[in-house]
């Protein structure tokens, strides 16, 4: 997303990625690669990241798997840094439900400014 935010009369240009928090509609998934999109939030400290399988679906067994990181970002002491498509940045699903449902998953990454980010949880 591109753009420009003013927020109690200061200005501020916006060069960020986005998403939206809902779609309504018919979608194609035949062909759409699985993804995973995870983030953690804290007082001093977050990140989000989204990782896409480069198999074709036909071909992804969905479980035992990592997912390169293609964006995102770490925060740390105050610090953001990019969360980029390089090699060992990873996502994986680290365990299912019995209805197939990602219940954890780990980030291993390093950021645009070299600090490393190792993160496991379970929703």
């Amino acid at each position: 997303m591109s753009g420009r935010l003013a927020l109690d009369g200061e200005r501020n240009d916006i060069e960020c990625v986005a998403q939206r928090d809902r779609s309504w509609g018919i979608r194609n998934i035949i062909n759409n690669p699985r993804g995973q999109m995870i983030w953690a939030t804290g007082p001093k400290s977050g990140f989000h990241a989204l990782a896409v399988s480069t198999l074709p679906p036909q071909e992804d067994p969905g479980i035992g798997t990592r997912e390169d990181v293609i964006l995102g970002y770490y925060l740390k002491n105050g610090r953001y840094g990019d969360l980029r498509m390089e090699t060992g940045n990873t996502i994986a699903v680290m365990e299912r439900d019995e209805t197939g449902r990602p219940v954890t998953h780990r980030i291993e990454a390093t950021d645009s400014l070299g600090r490393r980010l190792e993160a496991s949880g379970t929703v």
